[in-house]
């Protein structure tokens, strides 16, 4: 007669098989992309560890990937203190189409990435005392921000500030590379002051009907058309 059904498996090969079942999903997940996975999140603030290197008293540096609470006034860096990790960056698309109205970062963020506040439409104050680098749209269609605190900014992406219609004045002695359209549609900007700029991309400045002077160096060139 013939037999039928499955084999009944010994304790040890179930425990084997288990094991190997367990280590592929470890697997499979560890190749997703940081946004397929549960983002770790403190205080409404999403974040991943990066690898930058973390200052004395940091255990890991963080970059934030988005903010799911509601505050329109938000200080990163408070939501962070006490935690050993240091915010380094502002990831893309972090903050974009958000009812913010002020945003204080800590003086550990050195990037904010593209889109990262795009189109945050109500805000009108942004502190980032010690990025280096803003992406590319980082801040387009902000059409409320009047306040731009960057004065260690050396690179500004392409229409990173288009159409910030209430931006008045920047300060940013270390800027040395604008991109393309930049400050485009900056109707209120009368006064911008980039003793070391090196490269000023196409349109930068064009709409600034306001714009008075722009202090470049020498050999520099300035296209406002």
């Amino acid at each position: 007669m013939k037999r039928t059904g499955k084999r009944i498996l010994s304790p040890a090969e179930g425990i084997k098989r288990a094991l190997c079942a367990a280590a592929a999903l470890v697997f499979v997940l560890a190749l997703l992309p940081a946004r397929a996975r549960a983002a770790a999140t403190i205080d409404d603030f999403q974040y991943d560890i990066n690898d930058d290197t973390p200052p004395a008293g940091c255990s890991d540096c963080v970059t934030i990937t988005g903010y799911i609470g509601s505050d329109s006034v938000i200080d990163i860096g408070a939501a962070f203190e006490g935690t050993g990790y240091a915010v380094t960056r502002i990831g893309e698309n972090a903050f974009g189409n958000r009812t913010l109205q002020k945003v204080t970062a800590p003086d550990t963020v050195t990037s904010s990435g593209d889109n990262a506040f795009y189109k945050c439409t109500n805000l009108g104050t942004i502190s980032l005392p010690k990025a280096t680098t803003i992406g590319s749209y980082a801040f387009m269609d902000c059409t409320s921000l009047s306040t731009v605190s960057i004065p260690n900014a050396e690179s500004v992406g392409k229409y990173a500030f288009r159409n910030c219609a209430k931006l008045s004045s920047l300060f940013s002695p270390e800027l040395k590379q604008i991109g393309e359209s930049a400050f485009s549609n900056c109707g209120k900007l009368e006064n911008l002051s980039i003793p070391n700029a090196e490269s000023i991309g196409k349109y930068a400045f064009s709409g600034c009907k306001k714009l008075n002077s722009v202090a470049v160096p020498a050999g520099v060139t300035v296209n406002s058309a």
